[in-house]
């Protein structure tokens, strides 16, 4: 667990630290300064997933890949295939918005003692929206965009500074994106996880991918005496005290359930090696997986982008005016 703990602090801390230096950027560009384009880290396009989504319509299409913000497929090629092998790790470990939702969750238990329970009829139909959204954003961009609309998007005004328009939505919300967020941080107080298990789309995308993955957590019944302290712990309220191998893609891999057990009835378990694998060897291994996967996108040309520069600086004085194509 302490490696995750590591990586959760050090991957949000890089988001913060990304986000202070985009917005001097921002603000020193509109200033009038030469924009110093060092100070934007290509990490803060993991938060561009729809620009993400056309790019990967585009390469597919026409086998360009993304020039405007080229990380962001980059980020989404690299978290689908880690998915694909390690689950839905980047859930428990690198996103941001799982991290605050552990250290809100956190919060809340050393508050409230109590948890709302509903049947898992309800828990299956929350899940629902997150679903409808990726299969409403696969039908768009994937299945009705052609390749020439969506390298129209990828160079559109809009898309160009679609990070700073990202900043804006942020820095100046309308009354209803407060009410949005407010509802959203209740909701995460009374349920766990409220938004990472049943509205994020993101998310979504990665329990496909993690259907294939080889890993699993599984419970060994010989060592078990049903103490149910897996269940509590388990932030996706997945049952896993009635279960021998966790086969479904919400598990996190958070490493709860491993932690918790007083008499280590549960491991993480490789289905194609038939051997168990200590947590600890897991985070490093996904670790490794996005550095290399960041590494090899530098090398490449598939990270830093050469074309931005070139039109960002002109159209982020028009934000204000430059609609949603």
């Amino acid at each position: 667990m302490i490696i995750r703990r590591i990586m959760q602090l050090y991957f949000l801390l890089l988001y913060l630290w990304a986000g202070y230096q985009f917005f001097s950027l921002v603000e020193s560009t509109l200033a009038g300064d030469i924009a110093d384009f060092s100070l934007r880290f290509p990490v803060i396009e993991t938060f561009l997933p729809l620009s993400a989504l056309v790019g990967l319509k585009q390469l597919i299409s026409t086998g360009v890949f993304d020039q405007i913000h080229p990380a962001g497929l980059s980020i989404l090629l690299i978290a689908f295939f880690s998915a694909l092998v390690f689950r839905r790790g980047i859930c428990s470990h690198i996103c941001p918005i799982g991290t605050l939702s552990e250290i809100l969750n956190y919060g809340r238990n050393q508050l409230l003692r109590f948890k709302i329970p509903f049947p898992r009829i309800v828990h299956y139909l929350l899940m629902l929206p997150k679903y409808i959204l990726l299969l409403f954003f696969i039908q768009v961009i994937l299945m009705q965009m052609s390749g020439a609309d969506a390298a129209s998007f990828i160079y559109s005004s809009y898309n160009i500074i679609s990070d700073a328009k990202m900043l804006a939505f942020f820095l100046n919300p309308s009354p209803l994106m407060i009410k949005v967020i407010g509802s959203l941080v209740v909701m995460t107080i009374l349920i766990p996880f409220f938004w990472c298990r049943y509205l994020c789309p993101y998310g979504a995308l990665l329990n496909i991918a993690a259907i294939f993955s080889p890993l699993q957590i599984r419970r060994q019944p010989n060592l078990c005496d049903s103490c149910g302290i897996c269940d509590k712990q388990c932030p996706t309220n997945i049952q896993i005290s009635k279960s021998t191998g966790i086969i479904s893609p919400e598990c996190t891999c958070c490493q709860r359930c491993i932690s918790a057990c007083p008499t280590k009835a549960i491991t993480f378990h490789n289905r194609l090696t038939a051997k168990a694998l200590k947590p600890v060897h897991y985070s490093i291994a996904l670790l490794l997986l996005f550095v290399i996967g960041i590494i090899s996108a530098q090398v490449s040309g598939h990270w830093n982008s050469l074309v931005l520069p070139l039109f960002w600086a002109k159209y982020l004085p028009q934000i204000s005016v430059i609609p949603h194509p």
